[in-house]
């Protein structure tokens, strides 16, 4: 394994600014301070566990992280990809004029690498925002800080935006759905292409996301081309949106998956998950009323009309159930009595105690990857 000294690896990485992209531009770069017995150790079969918070996490940072913002890895039809969270309802509701006509949209991704370390390749760490694939951006506040840690702990992270926006029918948030995990296929193939270029080990790469996020991140574990959702093809008024793997860029690079992080996510079925071997950490408020952690409608809150905008989905408890079914290691840790997102305050803008307990429940599942990965052929 090739080995970089500081001077070096800074010269190296202040080149990627310096690429020709067929995308769109880019700002500029700024810089911010893997089935073995391992598993048995933490990750046993049947796992799980309820979790109280905690006021900070207990791990520290190894390494200085160095961020570059808004690289560009894909252009592609769609309404927005910016709308922040903070956002007033009003703003949001009247955002769906916006969801009529598509436009040309680049897609960016902000990456965090650990700098000063002497390996040349590091596993790679995707995240996924969410945002119920209508608001929300790579910029969101946990992520972002969950992206500065992972990097400092030795890792290539990454926080992508993806297309978002959609008039409230089934089939506009089936398609929106569909968009967020062709642009997500599309960044992760950017990133492998550039394995050399950004020094990540493409034999150790994980994705996770928050809600919509997490939703987006499992179909990429597990959804294939014979998959495809109904509204993703043509049909009904709709046109056809293509293939899951094809969409966005001229990239045509395989990888493969070897972790999944669930934060209060969900499935369309979990018979998309037979013939899988991709471990899994869950997260999940047994509480939640917006993406169910069971088997129900995601948008309990909406109550009675909550049937209108998707069919059931299989929350964390079911994903980790069907997991641990057929021996894949699985953990699933249950936030008791917390509802969505419960790991950042919409009130405060700041991140809560649960930020910690996930944290370090991330911490603890890639850990257990990295010896796993060390230990294959």
């Amino acid at each position: 394994m090739t080995k970089y000294n500081k001077v070096q690896k800074y010269a190296i990485l202040a080149n990627i600014t310096n690429f020709a992209s067929p995308f769109v531009n880019c700002m500029p770069m700024r810089k911010t301070l893997f089935f073995s017995v391992i598993w048995f150790s933490f990750f046993l079969v049947g796992l799980t566990e309820t979790v109280e918070a905690q006021s900070e996490s207990n791990d520290t940072t190894k390494f200085t992280v160095l961020e570059i913002s808004d690289i560009p890895y894909a252009n592609a039809k769609g309404y927005w990809t910016h709308l922040a969270t903070e956002s007033t309802v009003f703003n949001k509701i009247s955002m769906m004029k916006e969801a009529t006509d598509e436009q040309q949209l680049g897609l960016c991704l902000d990456l965090f690498l650990p700098l000063d370390d002497s390996l040349r390749d590091h596993p790679l760490v995707m995240l996924i925002h969410g945002g119920a694939f209508y608001f929300g951006s790579k910029d969101d506040v946990a992520l972002r800080q969950w992206c500065q840690h992972i990097a400092s702990q030795g890792f290539v992270a990454a926080s992508i935006d993806y297309r978002t926006g959609f008039l409230p029918t089934a089939a506009h948030i089936q398609r929106a759905g569909y968009r967020a995990l062709q642009d997500a296929h599309a960044a992760l193939r950017y990133l492998v292409s550039r394995q050399e270029t950004f020094t990540i080990d493409t034999s150790l790469i994980v994705v996770g996301g928050c809600s919509a996020g997490a939703i987006t991140a499992l179909n990429l574990a597990y959804m294939t081309n014979d998959m495809r959702p109904e509204y993703s093809y043509e049909g009904s008024g709709f046109g056809d949106l293509g293939a899951i793997d094809t969409c966005g860029n001229d990239i045509r690079t395989d990888f493969k998956i070897k972790g999944v992080i669930d934060m209060w996510g969900a499935l369309p079925d979990t018979a998309m998950m037979r013939g899988h071997d991709t471990p899994i950490l869950a997260i999940h408020g047994d509480a939640d009323d917006i993406v169910p952690y069971g088997h129900d409608y995601p948008f309990g809150a909406a109550g009675a009309m909550k049937s209108l905008f998707s069919d059931k989905m299989y929350g964390s408890s079911c994903i980790v159930e069907q997991a641990h079914k057929t021996g894949v290691p699985a953990r699933l840790v249950t936030l008791e009595g917390q509802k969505h997102a419960p790991h950042y305050d919409p009130q405060t803008h700041e991140i809560t105690e649960y930020f910690y307990v996930i944290q370090d429940a991330m911490d603890e599942f890639l850990k257990l990857l990295v010896k796993s990965n060390s230990t294959e052929p």
